[in-house]
């Protein structure tokens, strides 16, 4: 990784939706302050990226919701600052701690939103259930 230094960051971006609204949407977008952080999160994509485990109904899992910072260390984040929600409460309903409950057969996105200092950070994970 080069050492950049910059003030501004443009992204072009020719996608999805009409010419009237430009609308495009991003899953994920990563900036790193140094070669640590960004090597201490490609250590963890594995664990945080490939996982696809299909569940049954009545599973509980517990979302842990950490940040990563400028020097690859996790932190904790403010609880009273995430919020949760899913995609589909027939197949996964979530809690405002974190606690999914599988309570249908499908597929459902959990959404996690943090809010860390005057940025809004956003996270998805995918629930498979038969």
């Amino acid at each position: 990784m080069d050492n950049v230094s910059t003030r501004y960051i443009r992204f072009r971006c020719f996608g999805h939706g009409d010419a009237r609204t430009g609308w495009n949407g991003f899953t994920e977008v990563r900036f790193y302050e140094s070669e640590t952080q960004a090597e201490h999160d490609r250590s963890k994509w594995d664990e945080y990226f490939n996982r696809k485990r299909v569940y049954a109904q009545g599973d509980v899992l517990r979302l842990v919701v950490k940040g990563l910072s400028s020097d690859g260390q996790e932190i904790e984040l403010d609880g009273s600052k995430i919020v949760f929600a899913s995609s589909d409460p027939a197949v996964a309903q979530v809690d405002p701690h974190g606690t999914v409950t599988i309570t249908g057969s499908g597929e459902a996105r959990i959404t996690v939103m943090a809010q860390c200092s005057a940025f809004i950070k956003f996270g998805h994970i995918f629930i498979y259930s038969q």
